[in-house]
């Protein structure tokens, strides 16, 4: 295909090319990027991924595509970059990456057990009103049946002025649990 006299291919068709070059969690960066940017239609991916079956970077992207769900890990930091290789390397099971949860926007969900984890605060929350998007106010605001940890980094950015050591508890009881430990 041609633009303005210039040779180009399809986002579908780069990735398969890239793929020769990326492996693992590079590609997947690629193609949550593609997914985030609007570039990514699975139909023409997987007409592409066919047509380019005996290729190395067809073979290896449709490998990275069977354990993959496009834009579901979406990083915006290296520090979340990092907790997902801590994830992958001690075989957690993969989160949903910056997620909404109840209006809030979380680093990471793991939807069946009930578990967020926020790596940072409001630096990369910069869409969200600073009272709403620290790390503490994430917490505080979870729903009452989930279970929020937050990193050492992050805590110290508490929204309503408290002492970091301490959030308040969802269960009720009124007493102040600890940063960073599961509920």
């Amino acid at each position: 295909m041609r633009r303005r006299s210039v040779e180009v291919t399809t986002v579908a068709r780069t990735l398969v090319d890239v793929a020769v070059l990326l492996d693992g969690r590079p590609l997947e960066r690629a193609l949550d990027e593609a997914h985030y940017l609007g570039l990514l239609d699975s139909s023409v991916l997987a007409v592409t991924l066919d047509r380019n079956a005996g290729r190395a970077g067809a073979r290896r992207l449709g490998a990275v595509l069977a354990g993959h769900e496009p834009g579901s890990t979406r990083t915006r930091s290296e520090l979340e970059e990092r907790f997902l290789a801590l994830c992958s390397t001690h075989r957690l099971p993969r989160p949903r990456v910056n997620v909404v949860v109840d209006g809030l926007e979380v680093d990471f969900l793991w939807a069946a057990a009930r578990v967020i984890v926020e790596t940072d605060g409001y630096a990369a929350h910069n869409g969200l009103a600073p009272s709403s998007a620290t790390t503490s106010a994430i917490c505080a605001c979870a729903p009452p049946d989930m279970r929020c940890c937050a990193s050492p980094g992050a805590r110290s950015r508490r929204a309503d002025g408290g002492s970091p050591r301490a959030w308040p508890t969802r269960s009720g009881s009124g007493r102040a649990r600890e940063p960073g430990r599961l509920r």
